[in-house]
């Protein structure tokens, strides 16, 4: 038995031959859908000759801002796979449709001739949003409520058994714990916003807290006080000093989310609460990169560990600069060959880190490149023979006046050698070469005659480099 893609083909008398076509991609969708789940329909019946089938939905938004490791977003891409035929209707289960966005339809037909690919585009306009500061309060209050909706045309407000359809922001007093409803709507599709609002006199675990790790910090008010009989305790206990009183100390290894619980007489939970220590490390930073289009290139942020708290700060050597998570950038074309030097500064709590790499410009072919096929001195190699990823160099103080520390630690003896070079590529300072042994060093460099701005410290390592940026500040 044979098998043969074309649609001519002979047939011998000892062979059976199966033709197969080349895949046919069909679908329609609706211009415009609702917010919710399975309001999308795709129609795939028209496709043909696919012995696999992948649809897949994607929300067309702008996530720029978040870090690859970032999982408390709602997902943005959904893969659905199947065999054989595409089913008439697929309805994308268990994918959150929301609005303002755009959402791409994707299906892909495969066999063993061929893969044909169909994409189109599906609009959500309505989006139900409440907008308000924080949910939980220690006291009758007086709140707001913003009405931040996106293309409605009329709105309803439910809470505490009432309607409010004429106030487009909701004022009200908050006694006790509440549960606000916001349904808006347009001549096709209702949206609902829900959030609740939580009134504690008693359970107060106090704002997110973000210390470096091993440090400590005090949680809960000490300012409370419980009614006679009545109890606090912590979950979890681990790394508190007390888990019965209200404001312990926490001293967590790693981001720990404490819950405070108080129980009346009869040991019954009356309240409760919560606070989250975020607990930080230095930040090693690195970064990926991705043509785009000519001279355009898109960064993507590798900074580990994650955390909430880091910061970060891109500069380029071009003269931009940007505290995008994940920026795109413009070179410049010019008429020599030349260099860019990336930086991507890491910062929290516990350090300041700034990793740095650098791409070549060939003005004679117009095109920029990470290879290392030039004789420029200056050239960083980010790619470490000795483990050179592993060897982390702190700057303090960093911006600096006059005099800046340079800590590292090397794993085994090791000759290392500082070079300052200013952002124009010339080396304006070095440190002389240094036999050190295993262990962590320090070394003082003065940069009292180097005017303000920016700079790279290379630091080599038996010949490896490693760069980090320093800030002369006056």
């Amino acid at each position: 038995m044979s098998f043969n893609c074309k649609s001519e083909i002979s047939y011998p008398a000892e062979h059976i031959f199966y033709i197969s076509p080349l895949p046919l991609v069909s679908f329609t969708v609706p211009e415009y859908a609702c917010p919710g789940y399975e309001t999308i329909v795709a129609n795939g019946s028209k496709s043909r000759y696919g012995s696999t089938h992948h649809w897949t939905l994607s929300e067309n938004a702008d996530y720029s801002q978040l870090h690859d490791n970032d999982t408390s977003f709602i997902p943005h891409e959904i893969d659905y796979i199947g065999n054989w035929s595409v089913s008439s209707d697929f309805s994308f289960p268990h994918f959150p449709i929301r609005g303002p966005h755009s959402y791409t339809v994707s299906l892909t037909l495969s066999n063993r001739c061929g893969i044909a690919v169909m994409r189109d585009t599906v609009l959500v306009t309505l989006a139900a949003k409440i907008g308000y500061d924080t949910t939980t309060f220690y006291d009758t209050s007086i709140i707001i409520l913003l009405n931040e909706s996106s293309n409605f045309d009329s709105w309803q407000w439910t809470y505490s058994a009432k309607v409010d359809s004429v106030n487009t922001n909701l004022t009200d007093t908050l006694k006790q714990s509440t549960m606000y409803v916001l349904t808006v709507s347009d001549s096709a599709c209702t949206d609902r916003d829900t959030v609740e609002l939580v009134v504690n006199l008693y359970a107060n675990a106090g704002p997110d807290r973000f210390i470096c790790q091993g440090d400590s910090v005090q949680i809960g008010n000490s300012g409370m006080t419980l009614p006679s009989g009545w109890s606090s305790l912590w979950s979890p206990s681990a790394h508190l000093s007390s888990r019965s009183i209200l404001n312990p100390k926490a001293a967590p290894l790693g981001t720990t989310t404490y819950t405070l619980w108080v129980c009346d007489g009869s040991n019954d939970t009356i309240e409760y609460d919560e606070v989250t220590v975020y607990v930080d490390t230095i930040p090693e930073p690195e970064f990926s990169i991705e043509e785009m289009d000519t001279m355009y290139y898109c960064f993507s942020n590798l900074t580990e560990p994650y955390s909430i708290s880091t910061k970060y700060r891109w500069l380029f050597s071009d003269g931009d600069s940007t505290d995008d998570v994940n920026p795109c950038h413009q070179f410049p074309l010019t008429g020599v060959d030349t260099f860019f030097v990336i930086s991507l500064t890491a910062y929290n709590l516990c350090d300041t880190v700034t990793y740095t790499d650098t791409m070549w410009f060939d003005s004679t072919n117009q095109i920029l490149t990470f290879e290392d096929t030039f004789s420029n001195e200056f050239l960083i190699n980010s790619i470490a023979k000795l483990d050179i990823e592993k060897i982390i160099i702190k700057a303090y103080p960093n911006p600096f006046s006059a005099e800046v520390n340079l800590e590292f630690s090397v794993p085994a003896t090791t000759t290392v050698r500082f070079e300052i070079y200013n952002l124009a590529g010339a080396k304006v300072s070095e440190i002389s070469s240094k036999t050190f042994s295993q262990g962590k060093h320090k070394v003082k460099f003065d940069g009292g005659s180097l005017s303000p701005g920016s700079y790279l410290c290379k630091a080599y390592f038996n010949g490896e480099v490693k760069v980090i940026r320093l800030t002369v500040n006056r």
